[in-house]
């Protein structure tokens, strides 16, 4: 099993002490393509150890403090990322949510989306509040139990 907590990578900050929830936080500025592949590593990692213990994950992705386009090179890595984990990503995950008001960054989602589908559904939203519902809401209809501090936090928060 795979520690859960806060892991940071360059600016990106993934958290999982919310499982079955993992929420990755990008920051204002560029991060290095080094660091974007050592957390989607993290992220296979940990479907990984959903699938192992028969569990599924939601995956959200707050981009709400990028201030800088993704340059092309990583919406690449991240398509590719995405092609690579297909099928992991089926048996691991319900879906995902993407925290963004900018239509820009939406735009840039749905790009990657179209080299590479995402395996489960997967939705931009304005806050993480929302992605919490949605990830919740996804998780209980896959009859994938949540544990009750996260739904009281996930319920605080909205």
């Amino acid at each position: 099993m795979i520690a859960r907590g806060l892991r940071t990578f360059g600016g990106i900050r993934t958290e999982s002490s919310d499982w079955p929830i993992v929420v990755t936080t990008f920051p204002e500025g560029r991060v290095g393509d080094e660091d974007l592949r050592e957390m989607l590593h993290h992220l296979e990692d940990l479907m990984r150890d959903a699938e192992s213990r028969r569990e599924r994950i939601f995956l959200i992705t707050d981009i709400t403090q990028m201030r800088q386009l993704t340059p092309a090179s990583q919406r690449k890595l991240t398509a590719d990322w995405m092609k690579h984990t297909f099928s992991l990503g089926k048996v691991a995950s319900v879906g995902a949510a993407h925290v963004t008001p900018s239509a820009i960054l939406r735009g840039i989602i749905t790009a990657v989306s179209w080299v590479q589908p995402p395996p489960n559904p997967s939705v931009c939203v304005a806050s993480v509040e929302e992605a919490y519902e949605r990830g919740i809401a996804a998780l209980t209809a896959a009859g994938q139990l949540i544990p009750p501090p996260v739904l009281q936090r996930a319920r605080k928060a909205v």
